[in-house]
């Protein structure tokens, strides 16, 4: 099993091909959008391989020397799950990150905000993942298209602190977001 970096061609393919499967369509942005951030090397992918068959997969951006990468869109393709390969992404998502010195950051919706009780189920089960692979809750919140998101963190040696993760995820929003139209904002200020 290997991660792999993807290129800008293989990270637009899977882009199309697989998140209209694994997510909801109103938290995926329009193709171009999308292909103008990869170029620009702020939006990535990466691979979870095993020998050439695609196992899962997950798109981060982050900005030139943050100390924060946001983890976007993360997934096992349907006929791997439930065998332990999500949690192993996100750990050599971590090691990759890590020799980068960045700390993974993730935005996951609150159950508090779905609107059905199999969103708010799938919303409990994704935090539940998460915790079990080591991430930790932050006291900083998010708002977009009238939903609240939590927001988690994989702790390394970089020791962020809630007050410098959300300093970066606005340089991240700034960059990568446009207010206009996502509604992208923090809600609660963070404390040091």
């Amino acid at each position: 099993m290997k991660l792999q970096k993807l290129s800008s061609i293989d990270a637009l393919l899977i882009y199309q091909t697989h998140l209209p499967r694994d997510f909801h369509s109103n938290e995926i942005r329009p193709l171009n959008e999308v292909a103008l951030l990869v170029e620009s090397g702020l939006y990535y992918g990466y691979g979870l391989y095993e020998k050439d068959e695609l196992v899962g997969y997950a798109f981060a951006c982050s900005v030139p020397n943050s100390p924060c990468v946001l983890l976007d869109f993360c997934a096992i393709r349907p006929i791997y799950r439930a065998n332990g390969y999500g949690t192993l992404l996100i750990q050599l998502l971590r090691e990759a990150f890590l020799k980068l010195n960045q700390e993974i950051v993730i935005e996951v919706e609150s159950p508090a905000s779905a609107f059905t009780d199999v969103e708010q189920h799938l919303s409990q089960r994704r935090i539940a993942f998460y915790l079990r692979c080591g991430m930790v809750h932050t006291k900083v919140r998010t708002a977009l298209q009238g939903r609240e998101y939590l927001v988690m963190h994989l702790p390394n040696e970089l020791h962020l602190s809630d007050a410098q993760i959300q300093a970066e995820l606005c340089h991240i929003y700034a960059a990568v977001f446009y207010e206009d139209v996502y509604g992208h904002r923090l809600l609660e200020p963070a404390g040091a």
